[in-house]
């Protein structure tokens, strides 16, 4: 099937692909290695939905962090370990507000760790939505920015934040 979404983590030296209608796929990125992957998350579960669109890396310091992926079929963005197996940690989704509505068929996703002035003091997420309504209006397109310490916060235990973390990759 069609690979949508691409992110290498520089500091561990892995190529994570999601592929649209199969799933999540690691490879190891260094020079001399091997060109075949692994499928670390597929789609015989309710984790994802195809089709798997965006994926980005929220680095932390000692090797902490996270793998996370846009779930379009469903509408949420699950994430991983950062390494090791990669193990599923959760879902989460962006739902309706008071002056924003959720996002719908997100294609690109992106996660910043470091602080960010007032508004996102412990980094920020941010999700392409493919469908803007006020109403029953519809609008262009748009991004939806979300606080990192509000997805941190949903979880249990909380996940890792890190703002002041500076990947030596980057």
């Amino acid at each position: 099937t069609q690979p949508e979404g691409a992110v290498c983590d520089d500091e561990n030296r892995t190529l994570f692909i999601g592929e649209e209608n199969n799933g999540i796929w690691k490879f190891d990125a260094a020079a001399d290695a091997s060109e075949i992957g692994v499928l670390i998350e597929d789609l015989s579960n309710t984790k994802l939905n195809a089709d798997i669109e965006g994926l980005t890396i929220y680095y932390a310091a000692n090797n902490q962090g996270y793998l996370i992926a846009s779930s379009q079929g469903n509408n949420s963005y699950a994430l991983f370990e950062r390494t090791g197996s990669n193990k599923y940690l959760g879902s989460f989704r962006i739902v309706d507000g008071v002056s924003i509505d959720r996002t719908t068929e997100t294609d690109g996703i992106d996660v910043c760790n470091l602080a960010l002035g007032s508004l996102f003091p412990d980094g920020v997420f941010v999700a392409q939505d493919d469908a803007n309504y006020n109403g029953d209006s519809l609008l262009p397109q748009n991004f939806k920015l979300v606080s990192w310490a509000k997805i941190a916060g949903l979880f249990d235990p909380p996940l890792t934040t890190d703002n002041s973390y500076r990947s030596s990759a980057h």
